[in-house]
């Protein structure tokens, strides 16, 4: 694991300030920091994202702000089928953010204009048939299940879908989900830690990794 300065990132950006304009939904506090909305809206433009993959969609927070910044970008995002929830082996922790989840019938986006771009997908990341989307995303974030075999199923797919672009991954060593960081330290891949975040990022232009270093 390599470990960066979020400016590291935000170099990469072009200075011309419409570049590095943003909308941010505020958040609440089980969604991301601002710093890590702020990092992953970075990655989508570093690569020029127009066809983006969220695994994990929980009330849709995240992908809302993909939305409002990347208006002409088609966007896909992956959840539990309720209906698989109860054959699905998930810790106290897990299983609580899912009746969350399930409790919620109503998306942060779908009142908002830009959700009519957004595909929503509802299946179990361990049979999920990924092949229709290899290939053909920017940019993949994996925040879905925090098990070691959710997040090896939903990395694998991210590689096969994005193999030219950018995959990023959320709760880099948070105590919650210790599987994280382990599964992250374990890969052998060029994958970038965002200090002062719980953000990591893997870039597939060689040029972008060199900077990044």
């Amino acid at each position: 694991m390599l470990h960066i300065r979020p400016h590291k990132l935000f170099d990469l950006l072009s200075p011309e300030i419409p570049e590095r304009l943003v909308q941010i939904k505020l958040p609440f506090r089980t969604e991301n920091y601002l710093i890590e909305t702020a990092l992953l809206l970075a990655a989508g433009k570093i690569v020029g994202a127009r066809r983006i993959f969220e695994f994990g969609t929980f009330r849709g927070a995240t992908t809302l702000n993909l939305a409002l910044n990347f208006p002409g970008a088609e966007i896909f995002t992956f959840d539990l089928a309720p209906e698989l929830a109860g054959s699905v082996k998930q810790d106290h922790y897990h299983a609580a953010i899912s009746r969350q989840h399930f409790e919620t019938d109503t998306m942060e986006f779908n009142s908002a204009k830009h959700g009519a771009r957004i595909q929503r997908i509802e299946d179990e990341s361990l049979r999920f048939d990924s092949s229709q989307y290899h290939g053909s995303m920017d940019l993949v974030f994996v925040d879905g299940g925090h098990d070691h075999a959710t997040l090896d199923a939903d990395t694998r797919n991210a590689f096969l879908m994005a193999p030219n672009g950018c995959i990023a991954w959320h709760d880099y060593d948070n105590p919650e989900y210790p599987d994280v960081k382990q599964f992250l330290d374990a890969l052998n891949k060029p994958v970038f830690h965002v200090e002062e975040s719980r953000m990591c990022f893997w870039f597939a232009s060689p040029s972008l990794v060199s900077r990044l270093e």
